[in-house]
């Protein structure tokens, strides 16, 4: 297991703060009767991905290809700053 420094930490959790926030700002498809925003299932399936790979990279545990960043930035419907630090954030670079 390879140790991750400060600066490794902060990306991560800005990356889950990001889509986090964009998920919480979007109505759910179906009214629920708890919370606001999307669900973590309701965006992967937006993006055309499992709930597995978007919890994934919504954890940052995974670095996923740009065309798999620009389908998830499309679903949350991001600004092009939103997008543009998705790619950044998402990628490590």
């Amino acid at each position: 297991m390879v140790a991750l420094d400060d600066g490794e930490w902060r990306r991560r959790a800005e990356l889950t703060h990001l889509l986090k926030a964009c998920r919480g700002r979007l109505s759910r498809p179906v009214p629920a009767s708890r919370g606001n925003g999307l669900r973590q299932e309701d965006a992967a399936g937006l993006a055309g991905l499992s709930l597995r790979t978007y919890a994934a990279f919504e954890r940052a545990e995974v670095t996923p290809a740009p065309a798999v960043v620009d389908s998830v930035a499309t679903a949350l419907q991001m600004s092009p700053a939103e997008r543009s630090a998705l790619h950044v954030l998402a990628t490590g670079q």
